[in-house]
């Protein structure tokens, strides 16, 4: 059996929220805004079939994140344990929905404490794929559908079964004969051709998303800025309650303190880059919009545990002692 088809199964706890994007699989790309300000702890599970990629996520704190899925990719995202305050793409979560993503469709969620999930991936030419297109309207890139209580019970039993893994120890790494990864894909990918002729919803939450989106992507490129939200909502093209109330439905909390966030998770991967090179915090903060440094250090370590002066003194030190390649 050589390695191309050996199947693998590997989970790890993580205590990092940009790790936790980082374990994602090379099929998607993930980006996470912690809401509490505490320390995040989570666990991700990755399974490589011989056509199909599963994921699992759990994070222990309440979390925005973003889904977009490669191109050539499709996701379907499973709720495996969601409460009620859960949000994915701006409206309540059930047990018996599954999120369809078609190549660079993308999915964001508020996911509460103890959110659990997980992410079916196949190429653009599996057969389910090519189920799950008929269900996509014309631009659309995304969708949520309603199984039958029972299918999405069966479905949740199915992905379980696949990604149970020793939890015990971090980076577990276990590996399948072809054979037996066969028939886990095979499962899986029947409780999934069931799904995928489920019942579509139709409900009017991709129009806020789609402000959010807007939003978000305008404030991206003018975070040195000072952007006000009258500012953001004249872009957009919406008044400033609407610009509220869609972030509200979207991540369960206002433009103004997301935003904040996201510009703090931000600083914190520059000052942690190897290319923030003989940069001062100031010089980072001021480029990302921070100009009461003195608020900004306080902020900064409520979130993440350390002052900001701290995670750049320990990336410069963990850079000097890299092994050269």
């Amino acid at each position: 059996m050589t390695a191309a088809l050996q199947t693998f199964i590997e989970s790890r706890a993580i205590e990092d929220i940009d790790a936790m994007a980082g374990a994602t699989a090379p099929c998607l790309k993930a980006e996470y805004v912690q809401l509490e300000a505490k320390r995040f702890t989570g666990r991700w599970t990755n399974v490589q079939l011989p056509q199909m990629v599963l994921q699992k996520g759990r994070e222990d704190i309440a979390i925005v994140r973003r889904l977009r899925a490669a191109p050539e990719t499709w996701a379907f995202i499973v709720p495996l344990h969601v409460s009620d305050a859960a949000r994915w793409d701006g409206r309540r979560v059930t047990a018996d929905e599954l999120i369809v993503c078609a190549p660079g469709g993308e999915s964001y969620a508020f996911d509460p404490a103890g959110t659990e999930f997980a992410i079916v991936s196949v190429g653009g030419d599996h057969p389910v794929a090519a189920a799950a297109s008929r269900l996509l309207e014309a631009g659309e890139t995304s969708c949520a559908i309603r199984q039958r209580a029972r299918d999405a019970e069966s479905m949740r039993r199915t992905l379980i079964s696949v990604l149970e893994c020793d939890e015990r120890v971090d980076r577990t790494l276990h590996v399948f004969e072809q054979r037996v990864g066969a028939e886990k894909q095979i499962a899986v990918e029947s409780r999934l051709a069931g799904s995928v002729r489920s019942r579509r919803i139709r409900e009017a939450a991709g129009g806020r998303r789609q402000i959010v989106g807007r939003a978000e992507a305008f404030f991206r490129h003018h975070m040195g800025e000072s952007v006000t939200i009258s500012r953001l909502s004249a872009v957009v093209g919406v008044s400033e309650r609407s610009l509220r109330n869609a972030f509200c439905d979207v991540y369960t909390t206002s433009p103004k303190k997301y935003l904040r966030l996201w510009q703090l998770h931000e600083v914190r991967r520059a000052l942690r880059s190897a290319s923030c090179g003989g940069q001062t915090v100031t010089d980072v903060a001021t480029f990302h919009g921070f100009f009461e440094l003195g608020r900004f250090a306080g902020e900064y370590k409520a979130l993440f545990g350390e002052p900001p002066s701290q995670t750049l003194q320990r990336a410069r030190l963990e850079s000097a002692t890299r092994p050269y390649a």
